[in-house]
């Protein structure tokens, strides 16, 4: 049995988030949300995007 990581693209955060693509782009760049350019896109692992979002829920609540 393989151990698969799930991964997302940046289309598929638009999708789940509900943010828009440019905002995205901002978080990848800015090194708040950790991804890999593979290709010609942006691959975000589900455990990245998990960090990303309770990162995210911390600031909030301070």
């Amino acid at each position: 049995m393989e151990d698969r990581q799930i991964v997302y693209t940046v289309n598929d955060l638009v999708e789940i988030l509900q943010f828009n693509r440019t905002a995205i782009i901002r978080f990848i760049k800015s090194g708040d949300l950790k991804a890999s350019y593979i290709g010609n896109q942006y691959r975000i692992k589900k455990e990245n995007l998990d960090e990303f979002l309770l990162s995210k829920e911390r600031h909030t609540k301070k």
